[in-house]
């Protein structure tokens, strides 16, 4: 997976900026963030600021792949079910949001490792 890079935009600070929301993913997927409400409003917050990160370094439609993806529309959608005291449907969200934040991890790691390659 490929991003396009802003003109102007750094390469060493885009592969920086997209190794940091790298790590945030991992901190959002801990056990800091135990229960559907913590992971994912935890989830969500990522999302938002990985995008304001990335923003003005790569193309926005680069930013729709990467992180507003239609896993993201369903967690967002999921917002309002996040008081639920089933305890099904609390393991379907969390299950579905660590799906989610697995995928845009290993999504971050392909393009980190592209734009490193010396011959992007």
């Amino acid at each position: 997976m490929l991003v396009t890079l802003h003109p102007g935009a750094n390469r060493r600070d885009v592969i920086d900026t997209l190794t940091r929301i790298r790590g945030e993913a991992d901190n959002a997927m801990g056990p800091g963030n135990a229960g559907t409400a913590g992971q994912l409003t935890g989830y969500l917050e990522w999302a938002a600021r990985s995008a304001s990160m990335l923003h003005n370094r790569i193309k926005a439609t680069d930013i729709d792949r990467l992180i507003f993806t239609r896993g993201y529309d369903r967690q967002l959608t999921a917002m309002g079910s996040i008081t639920s005291t089933d305890t099904g449907t609390q393991r379907v969200l969390n299950g579905l949001i660590d799906m989610e934040l697995r995928l845009r991890t290993e999504a971050l790691d392909d393009i980190i490792k592209d734009l490193r390659s010396p011959n992007p």
